[in-house]
């Protein structure tokens, strides 16, 4: 179906740890708290996809109580605490659902799912924003980008 407002449920806000597969792929530092957030995106009824952030958990004071569903958190770090973040980085790769992220996306279990990272950094090329969101990809094609004048239906999920 075109596109209604995705809805946003939340399902983990913790202080954790990165896992470990994604620490190693991304170079980072398995053993550093991090701030944990999780939700589930909705359309139409459907799961789309489980965001993640994982944030250094020492570096941005006050921000775990500021973080909620609803919040962007690109805007959060660019609005109250003046970061640039446009140094990143983006990576897409393909994993199999295993049975906690099968529930969330109501797919089989060792279906495949996309799992898009997007990595920011600091001046000082250090990672201070990892996104993971791990997307059903089965009989489904996104709008990965296109022109201005066609935005108003920038939201198009597969069959």
């Amino acid at each position: 179906g075109m596109g209604k407002k995705p809805d946003m449920r939340e399902i983990e806000k913790s202080y954790g740890n990165i896992p470990l597969h994604i620490a190693k792929v991304l170079g980072l530092d398995v053993k550093r708290k991090a701030i944990v957030h999780k939700r589930l995106m909705i359309a139409d009824d459907e799961p789309i996809s489980v965001d993640t952030y994982y944030l250094p958990a020492d570096m941005f004071d006050g921000i775990y109580d500021k973080l909620d569903k609803n919040v962007s958190i690109v805007e959060l770090l660019t609005d109250e605490y003046g970061l640039d973040l446009n140094n990143n980085r983006k990576m897409l790769g393909v994993i199999r659902a295993d049975k906690e992220l099968a529930g969330y996306l109501n797919c089989d279990e060792d279906a495949p799912v996309y799992e898009f990272f997007r990595i920011i950094y600091n001046e000082n090329n250090e990672p201070i924003l990892l996104t993971v969101s791990w997307i059903a990809c089965e009989n489904k094609y996104y709008i990965l980008d296109e022109s201005k004048e066609r935005s108003e239906t920038s939201l198009v999920w597969g069959s």
